[in-house]
């Protein structure tokens, strides 16, 4: 079902995911739009397969996937205090989490669904990653910014989901616009969302 759905978005005139798909295919080289989104579409299948498992308790079945190639770097990071991370909307979201929390101490910021079933899945699916989770959404501000900021002090990662990226701010938190720079595969983005204002403040890497 969410296979012929996503094809269905790419094939529709009118909409963007086409034209995108065609750009990104050009910016990399790629001589196949066609054979690029394939990629896409398949990896997304798999990181909801994974997601999935992960959320039945499969879990096990991920471990040791993940490589971080500058795991020494974040090791020394962690030993003078906490990191936050925010994360990209990625097909492996689910797996990077959970390989982070057999790792190190994790603390994740949820936005639960409005619909209960929904949060009840959400829910799950976070227990066996296995990190700590925090719920945002209706969190009030003050209470939840002593929590990030505690999890901070006490060395822990701050893991988040970062899914809109803005111009890259002149300065580390640009107040006017509410947008963080940060790093993101070795590349300079904006990235907003009130989680990521507090990352500066306790001077913690992200």
């Amino acid at each position: 079902m969410l296979k012929g759905l996503v094809w269905v978005i790419y094939l529709l005139p009118g909409l963007p995911v086409r034209p995108t798909v065609r750009a990104l295919a050009n910016r990399s080289g790629r001589r196949s739009s066609l054979g690029l989104f394939r990629a896409f579409l398949r990896d997304l299948l798999r990181g909801a397969d994974r997601a999935e498992r992960i959320r039945h308790g499969f879990g096990s079945e991920v471990d040791g996937l993940m490589t971080i190639p500058d795991q020494a770097r974040l090791d020394a990071l962690l030993d003078k205090g906490g990191v936050f991370i925010g994360l990209l909307h990625l097909h492996a979201s689910m797996v990077v989490g959970r390989e982070l929390a057999n790792r190190y101490e994790v603390l994740s910021l949820v936005r639960l669904s409005k619909n209960a079933s929904r949060a009840a899945a959400q829910i799950k699916l976070y227990e066996n990653v296995g990190c700590e989770l925090l719920e945002v959404r209706d969190a009030e501000p003050t209470a939840a910014a002593r929590a990030i900021l505690k999890a901070l002090k006490a060395g822990k990662i701050v893991l988040t989901t970062v899914d809109r990226i803005h111009a890259v701010p002149e300065v580390e938190y640009d107040r006017a616009r509410d947008v963080v720079r940060t790093n993101v595969f070795d590349t300079q983005i904006g990235v907003s969302g009130w989680p990521a204002r507090f990352w500066p403040r306790p001077g913690r890497p992200c």
